[in-house]
């Protein structure tokens, strides 16, 4: 249920988007979380900008990587932040050894992708986003797809053609980082992007 309350403010500043204007619509939801309407929306737009995602609509992630036995830090805070994602989300993971070359190992990860699932690749070539945009995407994966595959490559990146199969490409960073440290900033952004469409207090951007 919304509340839409129409308002002028001369200077108003939104604390979370920075979105300034004189004239514009607050949206309150009964979760006590609101946004910016700066123009009309229906459907999952209108989910978007008001800050959730019906629970129907959180589809199940599924997480491929490829390493070898991961150290046991590693480890530890992936499976903390797994748990945390699992109250939002069916979760699972499927680990890929390291094979001779690059495209192998893309041809392994190609094989546990079905027609109808959203691929979301974690690779730094690909499209840097907000924690809210990443939020958004996530959203916006739900329509037409049933699950999301999140996939973080080994050492070496991903190959071209699971890369042209992703649906989406997101760069974590534009620092070079270890695939290990990877599939952890991952985790962390796919939990962040749940609790800000729950409207959770967890994320202070």
């Amino acid at each position: 249920i919304h509340v839409l309350v129409s308002m002028g403010c001369d200077g108003w500043q939104h604390p979370r988007l920075g979105v300034h204007g004189k004239s514009m619509m607050l949206v309150w939801s009964c979760r006590w979380h609101w946004d910016v309407q700066i123009s009309r929306a229906s459907g999952t737009q209108a989910r978007v900008m008001a800050g959730r995602v019906d629970a129907a609509r959180a589809l199940p992630i599924r997480l491929l990587y490829v390493a070898r036995a991961p150290t046991h830090g590693v480890e530890a805070m992936a499976t903390e932040l797994e748990r945390k994602l699992s109250r939002f989300v069916a979760y699972e993971r499927v680990q890929v050894k390291p094979q001779r070359t690059v495209a192998m190992e893309d041809a392994k990860l190609r094989k546990l992708v079905r027609p109808k699932e959203y691929v979301l690749l974690f690779d730094p070539r690909g499209k840097a986003h907000t924690s809210e945009s990443f939020a958004k995407l996530l959203v916006a994966a739900s329509e037409g797809h049933d699950k999301v595959v999140a996939c973080v490559g080994g050492a070496f990146g991903v190959g071209e053609q699971l890369r042209t199969r992703a649906d989406a490409v997101v760069q974590l960073s534009p620092m070079v980082m270890s695939h290990e440290v990877a599939r952890l900033v991952a985790l962390e952004q796919l939990y962040r992007a749940w609790t800000i469409l729950r409207g959770e207090n967890y994320h202070h951007g």
